[in-house]
């Protein structure tokens, strides 16, 4: 009994030390344990939901449709503006230029080939019409022509050489007969050794001169023969390389006149007509009809017609590692008017950041981030442009790790 009386008079004494040690380990227990939302604060605007479009220009050329002005309601498949493209009616008027010189081109070499197969078919019937156009003038037919009539004159030469060498060596032969005649003559008749010996020297030398003669005669027959055949090999070579020539030609003109039509039907589709519904916000520049444009440039900034919204907010840079697509996001409006709070979530960060010109001489950055999926409040109903303050939960964190991570860095983040 003394021991129990003993033992409840030191709790009684030690009471107070006893409750504060169990108050304390409670308390350590709770902000070991107990769990809380860490959010990464920013700021927002609620705005349409992707309702803004820069309408730019494909390619380049000169307005010659344009009759709208800002806030000018417009439809989905109106037609905004049309433009003279520039680039495809150039590329249009060259090709038109490529298949004309190719087409006459053609005409020329159609005619060339014409004539130079009837030159190598019929060479005895010669082409004698004029050539009226004056591109004609220039075909290879007539260099071919020529080099046939001087065929023609060779052969005629030729023919005329072969009468007189004919004649010569009849009269060779002739001489060779008297010669050996009066050869037979002056053994019969004793003459002396040398008297014979310089007649039979005659002899041959008639003999070797005749010879010759008949081996200039082949030489020249052989020469006339190897032109004309050279000049038929040069016809032949010529007739294939035009016919080659014009299936180029005609290829090209196909591809052109495919080319052609594609440009063409680019020129009459030259007009940019509207993605949707909606409202002319802004038009650059003060274009008009008859104004340039360039290729990509900025025409006008139209805005759809939904009933959509979503929240366009800025996270400073330094809370980007605790952001991630698919984050809850409280948000909390910023007027009297609304008193109730609100959540949704994050759909779309930026890939990366901006400078804030907001904050003064733009060392502060900020990642954009896109939140819709809205909750306990019909959105809608809010009008665009009223700013609000979000909260991005990143994880939920124990209060121990808060304190602690409070302790070691500069990053302030909210408790929700």
């Amino acid at each position: 009994m003394a021991i129990y009386k003993y033992l409840i008079e030191s709790i009684l004494k030690y009471r107070n030390i006893y409750l504060m040690a169990g108050g304390g380990i409670l308390i350590l227990f709770y902000i070991t344990f107990s769990k809380i939302d860490i959010v990464s604060p920013g700021q927002g605007v609620i705005t349409g939901e992707n309702d803004k479009v820069i309408i730019k220009s494909p390619n380049s050329g000169f307005i010659n449709n344009f009759n709208l002005h800002e806030g000018d309601q417009i439809e989905k498949g109106m037609i905004l503006f049309s433009y003279t493209n520039l680039d495809y009616t150039y590329k249009g008027l060259t090709l038109k230029d490529i298949i004309a010189f190719n087409n006459k081109k053609i005409k020329i070499l159609t005619q060339d080939y014409s004539l130079l197969e009837n030159l190598l078919n019929n060479p005895d019937k010669l082409s004698e019409r004029d050539v009226p156009n004056p591109d004609f003038a220039a075909l290879s037919y007539f260099s071919f022509k020529e080099e046939y009539l001087s065929l023609l004159t060779e052969e005629y030469n030729f023919q005329e050489k072969d009468k007189l060498i004919n004649e010569e060596i009849k009269l060779r032969e002739k001489q060779i007969s008297y010669l050996n005649r009066k050869n037979d003559l002056l053994r019969k008749g004793g003459a002396s050794d040398i008297d014979i010996i310089n007649n039979e020297s005659d002899i041959e030398r008639q003999k070797t001169d005749l010879v010759n003669v008949k081996m200039n005669f082949l030489t020249l027959r052989n020469d006339l023969l190897d032109a004309k055949s050279k000049f038929k090999v040069k016809l032949h070579d010529k007739l294939t390389n035009i016919k080659e020539q014009l299936s180029e030609l005609e290829k090209s003109n196909i591809e052109s006149l495919g080319e052609l039509k594609l440009m063409n039907d680019k020129v009459l589709t030259n007009s940019v007509t509207s993605p949707f519904t909606g409202k002319v916000l802004k038009i650059e520049n003060n274009l008009k009809e008859g104004s340039f444009i360039e290729q990509y440039q900025s025409i006008m900034t139209v805005k759809q017609d939904i009933k959509g919204r979503v929240i366009e907010a800025k996270f400073d840079t330094k809370y980007r590692p605790y952001l991630f697509e698919g984050a809850n996001v409280k948000i909390s409006v910023n007027s009297t008017a609304y008193k109730k709070n609100f959540s949704g979530k994050i759909y779309k960060i930026s890939a990366d950041s901006f400078v804030d010109n907001t904050r003064g001489n733009g060392q502060y950055r900020y990642y954009s981030a896109s939140i819709d999926a809205f909750k306990d409040i019909d959105i809608s109903q809010l009008p665009e442009g009223i700013e609000v303050s979000v909260f991005a939960a990143s994880k939920k964190v124990s209060i121990l790790e808060y304190l602690l991570a409070t302790l070691k860095t500069n990053l302030v983040f909210n408790v929700w």
